[in-house]
């Protein structure tokens, strides 16, 4: 039996896809612990029978230069999580205590990585994006840019890709003069030069996380065949998005009853669904969802509209709409034909699993962008803008996904990509080999 121990930032698609690996290791009687200082996840995790250590070290982000009024105390934060950050070694006793075979770190945790990687503890990256890193030819995640085989592709590609990194140079620029010795990179520099962790040579500014670590082996929670073609980089193995069967559910979750009830009902109509995240959840939004709804009554709709967005006045609600605060959504997309979301990569993921065509926004937000442009690439669905999103809007935008069939041949097409990844049991096998006696990761990888 080998321990594994998932070092993870909490987020929740991330989470539930470390989740679902966790269970089939489990399966195969390992141990998955899960590390994180977000302490929302540990009774969720607990609840799945894992074993969950809180971080008590708080993390420093980046972050954007304050307004000048605020400019003293800001200060003042971002110097005492820099201390914090550059004093801890917590995550390192944590982890010499459990002495896993092997750790699986996100790759945004740069903090991290940097204290870990000049240790003996076995190291995997985990990402969860199809291609972070800066490749030809291929766009970055935050651009909505799709390549057509025209002579100025790869111009306006590499244009996307330095004029990210002017913004971030410059917002770096900003923030040192902010905060000085205690902004985001000073501090991870000063954190590496602590634990002997050669940041300048281990490290590039130049992909799409703000810090990456092109010479680290990782874990790909994805398949690159989502992405525009291209060659991928040594050190980078693709073993397929993990996707759970089911999620637990609360104690008592009045939403997910009535959800079930509606699905349970004797009805032949399309049903799309709809769940855009809880930051864009907003009530002017979901009326027009209800407003599409109204107009297509030959059409199911159910609209996870998010808690703060359905205890606002959202208006009537269509006999043939159902909205509530949250759906569970792996019991709904079994049931779906269409989803509109907004282009995060674990609901693409789930998408694609469960064949369900996709109405994918742009809506700017981290990797909104390139999702729904690679959606449409791949004729998976439609990428549309968020903030032009209106009733009509949707009625067309559902009506051309619903009637395209180059888009359930796009759909087909991806799953059975999918399917192959699961039947081959990259993931067990590669995790499995890695905290082996030798350490071997297997010869297979993409590029």
């Amino acid at each position: 039996m080998a321990t594994f121990a998932f070092v993870t930032v909490g987020v929740a698609a991330h989470v539930n896809q470390c989740a679902a690996l966790a269970e089939r290791l489990r399966s195969r009687g390992h141990r998955a612990v899960f590390l994180s200082h977000d302490s929302r996840i540990g009774a969720g995790l607990g609840e799945r029978g894992f074993d969950f250590i809180l971080l008590e070290t708080p993390r420093q982000s980046v972050r954007r230069p304050p307004s000048p009024g605020r400019l003293l105390r800001a200060r003042a934060e971002v110097r005492q999580a820099s201390a914090a950050v550059t004093g801890s070694r917590e995550i390192v006793a944590r982890l010499d205590a459990l002495r896993p075979d092997l750790v699986l770190v996100d790759y945004e945790l740069a903090d991290h990585v940097s204290r870990i990687a000049p240790t003996d503890h076995r190291l995997l990256l985990l990402e969860y994006h199809c291609s972070p890193r800066r490749v030809p030819g291929v766009p970055i995640l935050s651009s909505s840019f799709v390549p057509a085989g025209a002579p100025l592709d790869d111009l306006r590609i590499a244009a996307t890709w330095a004029w990210t990194g002017f913004v971030r140079r410059c917002g770096f620029a900003l923030a040192r003069a902010a905060y000085g010795r205690y902004e985001f990179l000073a501090t991870l520099r000063r954190l590496a030069r602590q634990h002997d962790f050669d940041f300048r040579r281990g490290t590039t500014l130049g992909q799409w996380h703000y810090v990456g670590f092109p010479g680290l082996p990782t874990l790909y929670l994805a398949v690159p065949e989502f992405d525009v073609p291209h060659a991928t980089p040594n050190r980078d193995w693709y073993v397929g998005p993990q996707i759970e069967a089911a999620r637990p559910k609360g104690a008592d979750d009045e939403d997910g009853r009535r959800v079930a009830e509606w699905l349970a009902l004797a009805d032949e109509r399309p049903l799309v669904y709809c769940a855009i995240g809880s930051i864009l959840s907003r009530p002017a939004f979901c009326r027009a969802v209800l407003g599409m709804a109204a107009r297509r009554p030959d059409w199911r709709v159910l609209l996870s509209a998010g808690r703060q967005a359905i205890s606002q006045d959202l208006g009537r609600v269509p006999e043939n709409a159902l909205a509530v605060g949250r759906a569970p959504q792996l019991d709904v997309l079994p049931h779906a034909t269409v989803m509109m979301h907004h282009g995060g990569a674990a609901t693409t993921n789930e998408c694609i699993h469960h064949g369900v065509r996709m109405v994918a926004y742009r809506t700017g937000i981290m990797d909104s962008n390139g999702n729904a442009a690679r959606i449409g690439f791949h004729r998976l669905g439609r990428a549309v803008d968020f903030d032009r999103a209106t009733p009509d809007s949707m009625v067309r935008d559902v009506a051309a996904v619903l009637g395209d069939p180059t888009i359930g041949e796009g759909i087909a097409s991806m799953r059975s990509v999918f399917r192959r990844y699961q039947e081959e049991d990259r993931a067990l096998r590669l995790l499995e080999a890695a905290a082996g006696a030798g350490g071997e990761l297997p010869p297979w990888r993409v590029g």
